[in-house]
């Protein structure tokens, strides 16, 4: 005869957990009893209910009990190896891959995907660019090609007129008398034939034009046409790149490992560029992304750096290029001054008869005059540039980033008691609790081969460290 604890205990089968109070009884071990399996008989009055028993340093769970006649039963039992050694289990150091730790890098595929998503925005204004826009005209003026930045309030087509409108400037008024007009008119064709050699072909100075949809700033100064000056102010384009940047903030929507892909995917519109796809692994951790745009204001060609994370610290995307000029045509003129002089010099020859004695043709002369001199200056168009170009100053100016975001099924927190989180490392089981599972258990401890062997089974399989 022999002593057991009996225990009524709600435990369950994969748990270090060991029972606590209960019941001692006398009992008999039946003979040929294995004692990792061993059957016991007992009297007790009425019907036991127990589901555990601790019998010579093991635990054992209560597999079966029959009843052989009145107040004798014979109780079957199997060990329970993870409450009889939990000390050895949890002094051993095992590969972990799943416990109840934090876990916020470690993807958990166990968990299903859902196909419905969610979506954030956030957006910043690039500094600069405006749907206003600014004219960049290039010339040849004096001194070589330069850069213009155009007043907004300048008609384009001033530049083009300009050549006409000013030499045609002094053409003399209405006189009193035909005489006075006569001699007004020798003035006028003086200041003309001046004002020919001066300007030549000035509207062919007029090498392109753009519009881009950025506020451009320069230096102050006169524009030339050749060597025309065409009285209009503008700011020269010194130096010829400008830098601005914008940081917008990622709208992540989880905040561990769900992250990444497949639960987390990214997009990023940069104006002027489009829309990039930026793999979430790769700016993990992040907070914001950057975009530093370079313009180069004489052309519109635009060179884009995105990196994500804080300064001096940024993780490199990639560049893009693009192209902001939107091409303005210029009406230019193929006048040349030899038509201008032939012009001139026939309605010359008309004022020239007035003199001679016809005074009555005198205003019909000088209207003549007028008129060949406008009409030798209309030539036949053409035009500098084309279309296209910048088409994307029609859409947003801002920098928008843009998360797609599929959850998982259920919350990671919410499944960590019962299953845990990844974790895939080594660790040591004492300092662990709740859900714990291996890979490649190996314990060690005074136990049979077979206890061991269970042990390693049940560890690789999860288990409760309770």
């Amino acid at each position: 005869m022999a002593t057991a604890t009996f225990y009524t205990t709600a435990k369950r089968h994969n748990s270090t957990a060991i029972p606590t109070g209960g019941t001692v009884m006398d009992v008999y071990l039946k003979d040929g009893s294995d004692l990792l399996t061993p059957t016991f008989k007992i009297n007790h009055s009425g019907v036991p209910n127990w589901s555990m028993m601790q019998f010579e340093g093991r635990y054992y769970f209560i597999t079966g009990i029959t009843s052989l006649r009145q107040d004798l039963w014979e109780i079957a039992a199997a060990v329970d190896v993870l409450a009889t050694y939990k000390a050895a289990i949890q002094a051993s150091s095992q590969f972990v891959i799943y416990d109840t730790a934090a876990n916020s890098e470690i993807i958990d595929d166990r968990l299903a995907v859902k196909t419905s998503a969610s979506e954030a925005i956030n957006s910043t204004p690039v500094p600069d660019i405006s749907s206003t826009g600014s004219y960049v005209l290039s010339v040849i003026g004096r001194g070589g090609t330069a850069s213009w930045i155009l007043p907004t309030t300048v008609n384009l087509t001033d530049l083009i007129t300009a050549s006409v409108d000013n030499v045609l400037g002094s053409v003399p008024p209405t006189q009193p008398t035909v005489m006075e007009q006569i001699a007004a008119s020798l003035d006028y064709l003086k200041g003309v034939f001046v004002q020919i050699l001066a300007s030549g072909k000035a509207p062919e100075a007029v090498r392109s034009c753009y519009w881009l949809p950025w506020t451009l700033s320069g230096q102050n100064g006169r524009i030339y046409l050749g060597d025309y000056d065409s009285g209009i102010n503008g700011e020269k384009i010194d130096p010829p790149i400008m830098t601005v940047g914008a940081s917008v903030t990622i709208p992540w929507q989880a905040s561990d490992w769900r992250r990444n892909a497949p639960y987390h995917q990214i997009y990023l519109y940069l104006p002027f560029v489009g829309v990039i796809n930026i793999p979430p692994a790769a700016i993990m951790g992040c907070t914001a992304l950057n975009a530093r745009y370079a313009l180069n204001k004489l052309d519109g060609s635009l060179s884009v750096r995105v990196t994500a994370g804080s300064l001096g610290s940024e993780r490199e995307i990639g560049t893009y290029s693009a192209q902001t000029a939107v091409s303005i045509p210029i009406g230019s003129s193929n006048i040349s001054p030899a038509q201008m002089f032939n012009s001139l010099l026939s309605g010359a020859g008309a004022v020239a008869g007035v003199v001679a004695g016809a005074p009555a043709a005198g205003a019909g002369a000088i209207a003549a005059l007028t008129a060949a001199t406008r009409g030798a200056l209309v030539g036949t168009p053409s035009a500098i540039g084309g279309g296209g170009g910048g088409a994307a100053a029609g859409h947003t100016l801002s920098v928008t980033c843009v998360t797609v975001f599929h959850d998982t099924n259920v919350s990671p927190a919410s499944i960590s008691p019962a299953i845990g989180t990844p974790a895939f490392a080594y660790k040591s089981l004492s300092g662990l609790s709740g859900y714990v599972q291996t890979h490649g258990a190996s314990v060690s401890g005074n136990m049979t081969d077979t206890e061991r062997e269970m042990i390693n089974s049940l560890l690789n399989g999860g288990i409760y460290i309770e």
